[in-house]
């Protein structure tokens, strides 16, 4: 950092003190505007809800926790009876999520999990049995391994 041609000769504390009082990408800290990097971070999702950024800018957005949001699940509804025995689970896409996982079956503590992760908001499961209560739920997945689970569903298959 450029200075005033001051002696900055500092003893062990002073160091520390003047550290956590001006580290940062930002200087000053009280600037109104993000810099480039931050941008480009909150650009990226990457700031999350404990970052200085969103609380000193909050201008720029929601605050995001760094974690995927919960997926609402759509169709079909809970509890439906009589439902085809030809299904397409459905639900909305969620915040800061990269892909999907499928928990589906005839058992509901918890359901099996379906083998790998999709980016779609619906799964065709497979040909159903009908007169047969499913349960299903979704996970949402971020590419940093955090994951978060919808409610669970069922539904009954009709004859």
């Amino acid at each position: 950092m450029p200075n005033d041609g001051a002696d900055l000769t500092l003893m062990p504390q002073q160091v520390f003190d003047q550290v956590m009082a001006n580290a940062g990408c930002r200087l000053p800290l009280g600037d109104p505007e993000l810099d480039e990097y931050d941008l480009a971070l909150y650009y990226a999702q990457m700031i999350t809800g404990n970052s200085p950024s969103n609380a000193i800018f909050p201008e720029y957005g929601p605050l995001t926790d760094g974690n995927p949001g919960i997926p609402t699940l759509l169709l079909p509804l809970d509890n439906a009876t009589g439902v085809s025995t030809n299904v397409t689970l459905t639900w909305s896409a969620s915040d800061e999520t990269d892909c999907y996982q499928i928990r589906f079956g005839t058992t509901d503590d918890p359901p099996p999990l379906i083998p790998g992760c999709i980016t779609e908001t619906e799964w065709q499961t497979p040909s159903l049995q009908p007169n047969t209560t499913y349960y299903w739920r979704v996970i949402s997945n971020d590419s940093c391994g955090h994951t978060t689970s919808s409610v669970q569903r069922s539904f009954t298959t009709g004859s």
